[in-house]
């Protein structure tokens, strides 16, 4: 199956950056436009990877919206640093 990918297209006369997806069946979508506005929101969002999973799921633990997924259990933000500290700590003791 050929995975979905982002086509830019170019800027449009209003400045805002045109690009459009062509999904896994080969079907593209319509034009999608962004501001640079968006772009920068879009941008800082993804570097800070708190967004939730989509669709959404709730956290293991603790019932919140999950960020990530650690060995097939969606985690939040939080459950997932301390999964991942914990991991840290264990990877200490083989040395």
């Amino acid at each position: 199956m050929t995975p979905t990918t982002l086509e830019p297209l170019g800027f449009t006369a209003s400045g805002e950056i045109a690009f459009r997806w062509t999904l896994p069946d080969g079907t593209t979508t319509e034009e999608i436009t962004l501001s640079e506005s968006d772009l920068d929101t879009l941008t800082a969002e993804y570097r800070r990877d708190t967004l939730p999973l989509w669709p959404v799921q709730p956290c293991a633990e603790c019932g919140t919206d999950a960020a990530q997924l650690i060995e097939d259990q969606p985690l939040c933000h939080g459950h997932a640093m301390g999964f991942a500290e914990a991991e840290d700590w264990s990877q200490e003791g083989l040395r």
